[in-house]
């Protein structure tokens, strides 16, 4: 009798087991399929409620208890660039400001070194700080704006790459279902449906339109680093010059006029001459437009010979500008984002959809940043409605590897992926904030807000005494 119900039991069961297709998505995911389903409740698995809903699965009970860790592994790489990224930015504000300092007191010191032999070269190095604030002022505005940019950029963030990371999940999930090529498209690409494309919008939308304006960082870093060349060059010279002209001051007291009755006893240096309306005169030889060499002249009629001047024949009041360009094919953390073409409601970006996910393959840089390099950002009318393969995330051999099955295009709007929120049931929590870099700058903002405050008090305070003292004076009258 045992034995007829052992033999009932396994015929039972072998009927119940059906044999599990090949899954290209499966492979792309690491998710290792069965040859035949098993059968699976709720009481079995942790995860993916798709399968105990269905009763069956095509993956062993392990491979769907690794989601978690798989899960983890993604969200360690996230945070890694997210750290690399924040303190990027973060460094770009307290980069610009001590730059700036620096730069303000070497051109200062530079001025004042020549100011006793030609004012005019002293007011064009004090010019030149007044024009390098003023174009800093026309390109970035306030510092303080982008500060605030990036804090809200770190809260949207996280929104978003929860979602991401939800429906990365989800389509591990997908990949250990037994009708997988009812899911999938015929070339076994799995595209998101309407309903996940409007999860994604939903998710990352104002993350990317707020990543957007936060990487204004990364060119003024960039400013930064441009200005902090121009210190140095001139540090190098600096010194140089104050020996010359301590030179040509003790040279000037030697001259006739100075006390021996030859001259005036001025010794003042030669006024610059072939410019218009206030105009510097044209460059030198050689020289590039709007730089001329002023040392020469500053000297006047004072000889401290040509040798000494020889390396000043090149020198210039440095012309700081900013070259505006930032490369972006170099590490991630140093890329500005730009806004895709067709983004500029959240319905009509169709970008999120084929670009933050692709074939349930989480895009980890375009996710931490917020999007594509801006000089990347371009999108084909030919392409909106599709997505190349060639542009999935994967390593290169398993790029390779789908590929050479011919995977071609797949089409957005016919996407058959569903994929509600919650299904897999993993944890998909995220360090808004891994570097701390964002706690730094909000410190920074709130300082910034009572320095301003108390000005403000102060003012206040001093006009509000004023007008007592009026009042007292007039009532006194």
């Amino acid at each position: 009798m045992m034995k007829v119900f052992l033999i009932m039991t396994l015929l039972a069961f072998s009927a119940m087991a059906a044999e599990c297709p090949a899954s290209v998505l499966a492979e792309s995911l690491e998710m290792e399929r069965l040859e035949e389903s098993i059968a699976v409740t709720e009481e079995d698995i942790s995860y993916c409620s798709n399968l105990s809903e269905a009763g069956e699965s095509c993956c062993s009970i392990s491979v769907i208890e690794s989601i978690q860790d798989k899960i983890n592994d993604i969200i360690d790489q996230m945070e890694e660039l997210m750290i690399l990224r924040d303190e990027e930015t973060a460094g770009a504000f307290t980069k610009i400001k001590e730059k700036f300092q620096e730069t303000q007191e070497v051109m200062k010191e530079a001025g004042e070194s020549v100011a006793e032999l030609n004012e005019d070269v002293q007011e064009e190095f004090e010019s030149e700080i007044e024009d390098l604030e003023e174009k800093f002022d026309e390109e970035f505005g306030e510092v303080k704006d982008i500060k605030k940019d990036f804090r809200d950029m770190q809260k949207e963030r996280v929104k978003c790459l929860r979602t991401l990371l939800d429906l990365q999940a989800s389509a591990y999930c997908t990949a250990c279902q037994l009708d997988i090529n009812e899911v999938t498209e015929a070339d076994g690409s799995l595209v998101p449906s309407q309903n996940v494309c409007a999860r994604l919008r939903n998710g990352c939308f104002k993350f990317m339109k707020v990543a957007v304006k936060s990487s204004k960082a990364v060119e003024l870093g960039q400013f930064a680093e441009e200005l902090g060349e121009g210190v140095e060059n001139m540090k190098k010279v600096l010194p140089n010059l104050k020996e010359l002209v301590g030179k040509a001051k003790g040279l000037k007291k030697d001259m006739p006029g100075n006390g021996n009755g030859n001259g005036n006893g001025k010794g003042k240096g030669k006024k610059l001459e072939g410019g218009e309306d206030g105009e510097l005169p044209p460059p030198p030889e050689g020289g590039e437009n709007g730089d001329y060499s002023p040392f020469k002249d500053a000297f006047g009629d004072v000889d401290v010979g040509d040798e000494d001047l020889g390396e000043f024949e090149n020198f210039r009041v440095p012309k700081f500008t900013f070259s505006g360009s930032v490369d972006n094919s170099g590490k991630p953390q140093k890329k500005k984002v730009g806004k895709p073409e067709g983004c500029e409601e959240e319905e009509d970006c169709v970008w999120i959809c084929s670009n933050f996910i692709e074939n349930g393959v989480i895009q980890i840089e375009k996710a931490v940043l917020g999007g594509e390099p801006e000089d990347t950002t371009e999108f084909d009318e030919d392409l909106a409605e599709t997505v190349n393969m060639d542009t999935l995330g994967l390593s290169d051999d398993e790029g390779r590897r789908l590929q050479s099955r011919n995977l071609g295009k797949r089409v957005l709007s016919s996407g058959n992926w569903e994929a509600e929120e919650g299904m897999s049931g993993v944890e998909t929590e995220v360090d808004e904030d891994p570097s701390g870099a964002g706690a730094e700058v909000e410190e920074d903002l709130a300082n910034e807000e009572d320095d301003e405050n108390a000005s403000a008090a102060k003012i206040f305070s001093s006009i509000f005494a004023t007008l007592s003292f009026f009042c007292v004076m007039l009532i006194a009258f």
